[in-house]
């Protein structure tokens, strides 16, 4: 496929655009506040509203770089399973005039350029009811990204593009059951931030991981790095540090896997995230979704994460360990610190110890709508500014072992797709059955 193109600019703004496609002999045309033609014909972008129904096209040609091919690839294999279907068209002018006909949904270019060459086609994807924008949803810049959808999927195509940074810590954790001297000993992975971004991963979250580890075993780190990769979490940004212990805590449960108690062997990864490392990871995190940030890092990195989000309108979600040193009992820093984040989510235990007793765990939500989510046995509530919400599911027990971190990672997951906490709660819920 081939075709010829040509926009007509006025003060850098396309006026008019025609393309001609010469394999299936179809002439497109449209002039600025006229609308979209092909061959005397009216043309408008597709009605799809769900990625699930939607075919994408991707700008893939010879002259990019490895490095560049390896960023398409890496997308690709995000969006694969939330779309219907991904093409590779080549021809950037028939994959817009193609969007502005309906025949595919979405078209994206991941490679930063002036595009002078989709002058035509993005023209006639607006005339058509479609929208333009960069693929992180703003104004395209002088030399950008693109992307181009019918408008209807344009923010959910938006979103999975993008990541969620989970901040926090890596545990190698010892379970050892009720029968302490014959059970047998289970190892494993965990620590709030790696099960959060592993539960996201399982389900297609595009997860980063920033935390530290430690260096000084080099076999074992490399199989815990390895490990982490397997579970599709991007391990590009976890900081390896020689002068840290890695978090190990050994865990006692009872005979269907409920925590009787723990205890913390090394600590030393959780402190060692600096707010320095934050400062340096700065950039990635702006461009997140969400960040996930577990209350447990070191003081100063904490309060750098949430500076960075509400600055950057990047939503954060503050998920607590130590919750003591959120509490905003007698603290205005905190109580600062809390009104900046998007959303917290804790257990009982732990919003006493943040917001205190002096009122009923139900007022203490009324006090923050659509911000405070209480996860309960095997419920989770909040208040939307009208109603406190309870949803319940029978087959989930949030005391179990590693359970309110799963569900965490789930309820990222859709909260990235929907946007509202109520079906966001129901799919984490139903994704830990």
């Amino acid at each position: 496929m081939f075709s010829t193109t040509m926009a007509l600019r006025k003060n850098n703004e396309a006026i008019l655009g025609v393309i001609y496609d010469y394999t299936n002999e179809k002439f497109y045309y449209a002039l600025k506040g006229e609308g979209a033609y092909c061959n005397g014909e009216r043309i408008h972008v597709s009605e799809k509203d769900n990625l699930s129904d939607s075919v994408i096209s991707f700008c893939l040609t010879s002259h990019y770089n490895i490095e560049k091919i390896n960023e398409v690839l890496e997308v690709e294999k995000y969006l694969a399973p939330k779309v219907r279907g991904l093409r590779l068209i080549v021809s950037a002018a028939i994959e817009l005039a193609w969007c502005a006909e309906g025949k595919i949904d979405g078209c994206l270019n991941i490679k930063s350029s002036k595009g002078l060459g989709s002058s035509a086609g993005k023209l006639l994807v607006a005339e058509a009811g479609g929208k333009v924008t960069n693929i992180k949803g703003k104004p395209r810049e002088n030399i950008d990204t693109m992307l181009v959808t019918n408008g209807k999927i344009h923010k959910k195509l938006v979103n999975a593009l993008k990541y969620v940074t989970f901040v926090g810590n890596i545990t190698e954790v010892i379970e050892i059951g009720e029968d302490h001297l014959s059970s047998p000993i289970k190892k494993y992975l965990a620590g709030k931030a790696y099960s959060q971004a592993m539960a996201g991963a399982k389900t297609g979250l595009n997860s980063k991981l920033l935390t530290v580890m430690s260096g000084l075993r080099k076999n074992e780190l490399d199989n815990m790095i390895s490990e982490i990769k397997r579970n599709n979490i991007d391990t590009s940004y976890i900081v390896v540090s020689n002068d840290i212990d890695n978090d190990i805590k050994m865990v006692f449960t009872d005979n269907v896997g409920k925590k009787i108690r723990e205890e913390d062997i090394l600590k030393g990864s959780a402190e060692a995230l600096t707010e320095e490392i934050i400062l340096k990871n700065e950039e990635m995190l702006i461009d997140a979704a969400y960040i996930i940030c577990q209350t447990k890092i070191n003081k100063a990195a904490l309060k750098r994460v949430i500076e960075i989000g509400y600055k950057n309108n990047v939503p954060v979600v503050l998920t607590t360990s130590r919750p003591k040193e959120i509490s905003i009992i007698n603290n205005d820093e905190n109580k600062e610190l809390i009104n900046k984040v998007n959303l917290i989510i804790c257990n009982k235990n732990e919003l006493y110890e943040i917001f205190g007793k002096d009122i009923t765990i139900d007022e203490k939500i009324k006090r923050y709508p659509n911000k405070l989510i209480l996860i309960d046995d095997n419920e989770v509530k909040f208040f939307d500014g009208n109603d406190i919400i309870i949803i319940k599911d029978e087959n989930v027990r949030f005391k179990e072992v590693g359970a309110e971190d799963i569900f965490i990672g789930n309820f990222v997951r859709a909260l990235v797709d929907t946007e509202k906490i109520s079906e966001a709660i129901k799919e984490g819920l139903k994704n830990m059955n």
